[in-house]
C-alpha cells in the first residue's frame, strides 16, 4: 500500500464549514473556489511512502493475527 499522503492544516475542519457558510452568502461562487483559496492559503504537507515492503510484511502480519482471528472484523 504505497500511498502517499497530503496533510493539511489542524484547523481544516473549521476552514471548510466557513467556506461551506461563505458558498451559502454568496461571497464564494462555488466549491472549486472554496478549495482554490484553501489551497492558496494553507501550507500542506507531502509525505511519500518510506520502507514499502516492510510496511507491507506488517500489514499482511496484522490481517492474518489481527483481523484473522476476529470474526467482528470479517465482512
Amino acid at each position: 500500500m504505497q500511498i502517499p499522503v497530503v496533510a493539511g492544516p489542524t484547523e481544516a475542519t473549521s476552514i471548510g464549514n466557513a467556506m461551506v457558510q461563505l458558498i451559502a452568502l454568496g461571497e464564494i461562487g462555488n466549491l472549486q473556489e472554496a478549495r482554490e483559496i484553501i489551497v492558496g492559503s494553507s501550507a500542506l504537507d507531502y509525505f511519500e511512502p518510506q520502507q514499502g515492503e516492510l510496511w507491507n510484511e506488517q500489514f499482511e502480519r496484522y490481517q492474518k493475527e489481527i483481523i484473522g482471528k476476529n470474526e467482528s472484523f470479517k465482512a
